[in-house]
């Protein structure tokens, strides 16, 4: 038997949040009603079959249920204890500039031929006017970015992967200009920078979301460990350290096996 209040429990939040009600949609109260009750078939077999009684499985739901209760009591008592403002997302934000800099960017577009001659061949089109990304796409050897008319995307200067020869063609090339064919270990390559980003310090705006959660974990850490220092004092813990030696060293003498 499915009673009413186990029902609405299987509803996913998402639905609800998602809809006026639920029941406006038929289909999808009687999807959720099948999961529940195939769930259930599930459960009444597995108990019909002695699993309750495994005592491995025993250990598991204990593990289970020790690590569900403290993971309530942590979101009770430390974590909907914590409170980020946006002083305290400021401060970091100015105490962590360094992490929000982002270095000049170049985009880069290259074509990738075997041999120079053909790369000659390839700049005398261009420089009589042929499209490069074209001409990338129909002769470039580099099928990554060939697809794509020769782009490789942005990229950090001296990062582009292809060498450092490559790196210092592309990073003295200006917004527009096309290179001469440039020999690298993966063959000649004509390189052309199609747009550049300054060097810049990414605005408080854009990662205040990301700053908020890094404050926060912080003080989760800070109240978590303050929390259980508080409850390991007043339980007044105390270790028999000869029973605890003892007990290590059975446990080095046993099998992998015979310790689980």
């Amino acid at each position: 038997m499915i009673y009413w209040k186990d029902f609405k429990e299987t509803i996913p939040q998402s639905v609800i949040q998602g809809k006026k009600t639920i029941w406006e949609d038929p289909n999808l109260v009687s999807r959720i009603l099948k999961t529940q009750v195939d769930k259930d078939l599930l459960v009444l077999e597995a108990k019909q079959s002695g699993f309750e009684k495994d005592p491995d499985l025993k250990k598991e739901l204990h593990r289970f249920e020790q690590d569900l209760l403290a993971r309530q009591l942590m979101i009770y008592e430390v974590e909907k204890k914590i409170v980020v403002t946006e002083d305290d997302c400021r401060k970091y934000y100015q105490e962590s500039l360094a992490l929000f800099s982002e270095p000049e960017m170049i985009r880069v577009s290259h074509i990738l031929l075997k041999d120079k001659e053909k790369a000659e061949e390839i700049l005398f089109k261009l420089k009589n006017g042929e499209e490069f990304n074209l001409l990338a796409e129909k002769y470039s050897e580099y099928k990554v970015s060939s697809r794509k008319g020769g782009d490789m995307g942005y990229i950090k200067l001296g990062e582009s992967g292809m060498g450092q020869k490559f790196d210092q063609v592309a990073s003295s090339l200006q917004t527009g200009e096309v290179s001469e064919p440039v020999e690298t270990s993966f063959g000649y390559q004509i390189i052309s920078v199609t747009d550049r980003k300054p060097a810049r310090t990414i605005p408080f705006e854009e990662v205040q979301d990301k700053i908020r959660q890094e404050v926060f974990n912080q003080k989760r850490k800070v109240r978590f460990n303050t929390y259980l220092k508080s409850l390991r004092n007043e339980a007044k813990i105390k270790i028999n350290q000869d029973l605890f030696l003892e007990l290590i060293q059975g446990l080095n003498g046993m099998s992998p096996q015979e310790r689980n």
